[in-house]
């Protein structure tokens, strides 16, 4: 059947569903900070935000579509490492010293990160997020910090995905706000409307009746 994909249920049998494309909604990524990394770099999501695009991804040992979806992975990998991509491995079986075998075993076939969620944090932030119930499952984290798409790994649209979330442009970070305590009117003069603007609103000054900059340092002044 078109557009139907090989999933293994996320309850940790050996039984295989076919499920199609799950709907796409957009939401914010969640921060994975407790992962035990068994293979890669380590993952900074806190601070590569915005920087990087992250692919999440859940399978596990003995999940055969999800062992047949790790060679296309690490080729995705490799193909969109210079575009800022970076993928994430996550299963959340127990036995570490068998996963470690079996990372070791595959070699270069695995060659992204590769982590064991311990906590479930992983699993509750997006797969139960979702109401995904199979596995493999890919998440898209786009330079926005929002979940952009998700699904099987081997279906087409993946890529297609995750090649225009790596097209997009890195958002401009916020210029840090002004410290304006104890300036003088000259000193506030030097600022521009829209840094006026930025500290009242910070501080939650209404300013709509300020119609010169004038007017902004002196609410400033009188009301910081």
């Amino acid at each position: 059947v078109v557009g139907v994909t090989s999933l293994c249920v996320n309850s940790y049998n050996l039984h295989c569903i076919f499920s199609r494309q799950p709907n796409i909604r957009i939401m914010s990524a969640p921060i994975l900070d407790s992962l035990t990394i068994l293979k890669g770099s380590p993952v900074n999501m806190r601070q590569d935000m915005g920087q990087k695009v992250f692919v999440v991804e859940f399978w596990a040992t003995w999940c055969p579509p999800c062992k047949a979806s790790i060679p296309h992975l690490t080729e995705l990998a490799h193909k969109y490492a210079s575009q800022g991509a970076q993928f994430i491995g996550i299963t959340n079986e127990s036995n570490g010293p068998q996963l470690q075998r079996f990372v070791q075993s595959m070699g270069s076939k695995m060659d992204y990160t590769v982590a064991i969620d311990e906590d479930g944090s992983a699993q509750q932030g997006y797969m139960a997020a979702y109401n995904a119930t199979g596995i493999p499952t890919a998440f898209i984290v786009n330079r926005h910090g929002k979940i952009s798409w998700h699904g099987h790994p081997m279906d087409p649209e993946f890529e297609s995905n995750l090649a225009k979330a790596c097209a997009e442009k890195a958002p401009e970070k916020e210029k840090p706000l002004p410290n304006v305590k104890g300036m003088s009117a000259s000193e506030l003069k030097n600022l521009s409307v829209a840094d006026l603007k930025r500290v009242l609103k910070h501080h939650g000054v209404d300013y709509s009746d300020c119609l010169e900059k004038a007017d902004l340092i002196q609410r400033i002044q009188s009301s910081l």
